[in-house]
């Protein structure tokens, strides 16, 4: 029996044994779909990767190659060269193509700049690095112009009004 998994339908020790009950699959659809157990045409089948994964048609699947990008074609999966998918290691740590993994001083005024680049190599550049030093300065002189005229001083003076005692001459009548 032809199956997604099996399409050539050639029994091996490799492919696991299926049990049950399964269809007779019609000739435009001649393939079984194990996970759905419907019968499907080539194209529908997807693919399947080492750990049996099932990727459907036009997928990426994640490959184990350095700069190899994989799609599921018509049941098999097809790998190509993909500057995109390449990646460095270094240090214990994965950089995508393109990525500066470092970029440092030998102490000496000579940059370093790591680069991961095509086949998963580091590339090093060395430059001369750019002056880091401020020029020096020169003192500046301000001048203030100070004033030598005594400042204006307003002087507020403030008396309550006494009040002055006001007198009414009285008279006096003696009887007679």
């Amino acid at each position: 029996m032809k199956t997604c998994k099996n399409p050539s339908g050639t029994c091996s020790s490799q492919i696991p044994a299926l049990e049950g009950c399964y269809p007779k699959c019609p000739s435009a659809k001649p393939y079984l779909e194990e996970s759905s157990m419907t019968c499907v045409p080539i194209v529908d089948c997807g693919c399947y990767d080492g750990d049996g994964t099932h990727y459907s048609e036009g997928e990426v699947i994640p490959s184990k190659e350095n700069c190899q990008r994989c799609r599921c074609s018509s049941t098999k999966v097809r790998c190509s060269y993909d500057v995109q998918a390449c990646y460095c290691s270094f240090n214990g740590r994965t950089y995508p193509y393109g990525a500066t993994i470092y970029h440092t001083s030998d102490g000496d005024e000579t940059c370093i700049t790591a680069t991961c680049k095509e086949n998963g190599t580091i590339v090093r550049i060395m430059n001369h690095c750019p002056s880091t030093t401020t020029p020096p300065t020169t003192p500046s002189v301000t001048t203030k112009q100070i004033s030598t005229q005594a400042p204006t001083t307003t002087v507020f003076v403030f008396s309550t009004p006494t009040a002055t005692p006001t007198t009414t001459p009285t008279t006096y009548t003696t009887p007679t």
